[in-house]
């Protein structure tokens, strides 16, 4: 419906949803019906929302609000009548999430040791070539040695 004030819109429509697949919480909240209603003014650049809401059997939420001054200023309500329906869900999203948390600080502590354990291996390989260098000078010296023994058996 168009207001008759000059510059201004004001659209109100509403319409319903269905949902057959899709996110299961979301379904689960929404299914298998939900309506949902809204009135839009625009007006001067900004627009208002007079109402807005969403009814679904599991969920009921509401919105309106404006943009002021290029600030949007918005008042939402947000219900769950059957909390019991959405228990399950709600309770294996947090064990899964629980989960998450537990394996990744596995994961992170075991990204820790293994950086510990390369940098230890690091120092061992220095330490390795040092031992190779001092054993090949040691054999060098034994050669030296043997050369200098020969030449005084000699005379």
């Amino acid at each position: 419906m168009i207001a008759t004030l000059i510059d201004s819109l004001r659209q109100a429509s509403g319409g319903s949803l269905s949902f057959a697949v899709g996110f299961a919480l979301l379904a689960g909240l929404l299914a298998p019906r939900a309506k949902l209603t809204a009135a839009l003014v625009f007006r001067d650049g900004s627009f208002e929302i007079e109402r807005s809401q969403l009814e679904a059997s599991k969920l009921q939420a509401s919105l309106h609000g404006r943009d002021a001054l290029g600030k949007l200023a918005l008042d939402f309500r947000f219900a769950l009548p059957d909390l019991a329906a959405l228990a399950p869900a709600l309770a294996g999203a947090a064990i899964v999430g629980v989960w998450y948390l537990v394996v990744g600080q596995l994961i992170d502590g075991q990204q820790a040791r293994n950086a510990y354990l390369s940098t230890e291996i690091a120092k061992l390989d220095v330490q390795i070539k040092d031992i190779a260098s001092l054993k090949a000078e040691i054999a060098s010296l034994k050669a030296r040695q043997k050369a200098v023994e020969d030449l005084q058996i000699d005379y």
